[in-house]
């Protein structure tokens, strides 16, 4: 009995072992691989300067644009440009994937201007 009981907590060691190397893994990784053009996201200029930079967004929602980048089937980024009075005053790029059926999802880059 007591050996059933050290082979499950040993399991469970490694598999919480894994999952936290595999979440450090994709956090540090997953700027590295951002699209290049969402790195430097015009804030402050007009909508159509920031559609000609970054191209034509996949939708569009009141003041809200967003574009997506699919690396893989499980790999994606997400950006979301939130427009005010004619000008973009906020960004956000998100990464999402899913490894072994675990979902892991992270703002790689936030900025806004007041």
């Amino acid at each position: 009995m007591r050996k059933l009981f050290v082979a499950i907590l040993l399991l469970l060691l490694l598999a919480a072992g894994s999952f936290m190397i595999v979440r450090l893994v994709v956090s540090k990784g997953a700027p590295a691989f951002m699209p290049v053009k969402w790195q430097l996201v015009p804030l402050g200029e007009k909508p159509a300067v920031v559609y000609h930079y970054l191209g034509a967004p996949l939708s569009r929602n009141g003041r809200t644009s967003h574009w997506e980048a699919r690396l893989h089937r499980r790999k994606k980024y997400t950006l979301d440009v939130r427009f005010n009075d004619s000008v973009a005053v906020y960004y956000r790029v998100r990464y999402m994937a899913r490894f072994a059926g675990i979902g892991f999802e992270q703002t790689v880059a936030a900025d806004s201007i007041p």
